[in-house]
């Protein structure tokens, strides 16, 4: 596995087709050895084009109109330091050889990863360009509170068509490269992540699961895993079949300067039994006293402070002047009848809702109780609901028994319990 710095004065990245099968991507450098010029090829700022009528490679097809029979893109391959003549002369060569060195320095000093997978399959290049429009838009997520981790140990990585899939990957920023264990099925594998800097109390997990983009179904993903941490406690979760980040909340901080990942089952990929983690972070606070003592690591919990923190939600959702951010966490596990959502979405539900209209809620202060649960807060209570629905023509009225979960003092689940004592009528005062 090695980073490919082979720039030189040209950046693009190609892509040829033959038989029906893309390969790529490659520098302008490789593919030369591996087309003729009525090889079709594709990069960014063009469509699919005959090699001999794009400019940067017109010049390696002098003799363009002639036919010429081209060898299948394995054999070239294998074949071409034997096979391979001078395209170029020697000025020309000397020229791109200096502008290469100069990349070269550049991108090393800006980088100190110096290796970097390939996908285990070719990719069109259509679609690589879909997959970093949908990248970011994950990278939109605000990451920069993850912590960071100084190596990592693991059970393999598998090493197939001249690429490591490393363990590295998972921590890489980039869900177009993953982690594949060796044996590839994933079987007993593990991933153990050591901390930098100490012990953190860590209280959530985001992970990519399986290999982003195009392959997913085809690759293996992660059915249930365990998690390890350096006191000996583990927690074990089943990620869902989801290409985006997804949340692993555990059960209450735990204080450690390892994290391990265990693999316990999987999903089998559809061409291939290739397990693969594409991104992995975690969440926690650095721990001051550098000690494995994981006491007085669960929340105080507070009737008044949980109440506030509601009736000015619902203050807010009366007068139209509701941000789901500044109530709710980034990963909502729930929100009524919503799963697996975010504040934005919220938003956007509320601002293009038309049938609930002039909501009230009143809370019910007897019925409030407040309680810990690992590193969160669950809040308890009864609130009577009103509001007017132009679809009825009618205002709404009943009584809904509601739980809210709150970690670090936002809400991460708001769940409608029961509703009781619905009823309809031509007056907010009937």
């Amino acid at each position: 596995m090695a980073l490919n710095l082979n720039k030189g004065d040209n950046n693009y990245l190609y892509y040829y087709t033959r038989d029906g099968v893309t390969f790529g991507p490659f520098t302008r450098d490789v593919l030369i050895e591996k087309i003729g010029p009525e090889t079709l090829v594709y990069r960014d700022g063009i469509e699919w084009t005959l090699a001999k009528n794009i400019p940067e490679l017109r010049v390696f097809f002098p003799n363009a109109n002639q036919q010429t029979n081209y060898p299948d893109a394995n054999s070239q391959a294998k074949n071409t330091q034997n096979n391979a003549k001078p395209l170029l002369s020697v000025p020309i060569l000397i020229l791109i050889l200096l502008i290469f060195i100069v990349f070269l320095i550049i991108y090393l000093n800006k980088n100190n990863d110096t290796t970097t997978p390939s996908n285990h399959d070719s990719i069109s290049a259509k679609t690589e360009i879909a997959h970093n429009k949908v990248e970011d838009s994950i990278y939109s997520i605000n990451n920069s509170d993850s912590i960071e981790v100084s190596d990592i140990e693991s059970s393999g990585e598998h090493f197939a068509d001249n690429t490591l899939f490393a363990s590295k990957n998972m921590i890489d920023d980039n869900p177009n490269t993953w982690w594949t264990p060796d044996p590839p099925d994933g079987k007993e594998s593990f991933a153990k992540f050591n901390l930098k800097d100490g012990y953190y109390d860590v209280y959530k997990i985001r992970i990519i699961n399986g290999s982003y983009g195009q392959y997913y179904n085809n690759n293996s993903r992660v059915s249930k895993i365990r998690i390890t941490f350096s006191d000996g406690n583990s927690e074990t979760f089943n990620p869902i079949e989801t290409q985006d980040y997804q949340t692993l909340n555990l059960s209450h901080k735990y204080r450690t300067k390892f994290i391990k990942i265990e693999i316990l089952n999987t999903n089998v990929g559809n061409r291939w039994n290739d397990l693969c983690i594409s991104e992995i972070k975690f969440y926690g606070d650095y721990a001051k006293d550098q000690t494995d003592n994981n006491t007085n690591l669960n929340p105080i919990c507070s009737d008044e402070d949980c109440k506030i923190l509601i009736e000015n939600m619902f203050n807010d959702l009366s007068n139209g002047q509701f941000d789901a951010n500044n109530y709710f966490n980034y990963d909502i596990e729930k929100y009524i009848n919503l799963t697996n959502t975010n504040p934005e979405s919220l938003n956007r539900t509320y601002s293009e809702s038309s049938d609930f209209v002039n909501t009230q809620n009143t809370i019910n202060s007897e019925s409030f109780k407040t309680y810990s649960s690992g590193n969160a807060c669950i809040c308890n209570f009864k609130s009577s609901f009103t509001c007017y629905r132009p679809s009825k023509s009618k205002w709404q009225k009943c009584d809904v028994q509601i739980e809210i979960k709150l970690i670090n003092g936002k809400i991460s689940r708001y769940e409608e319990l029961s509703v009781t004592d619905l009823r309809f009528s031509n007056s907010e005062h009937d």
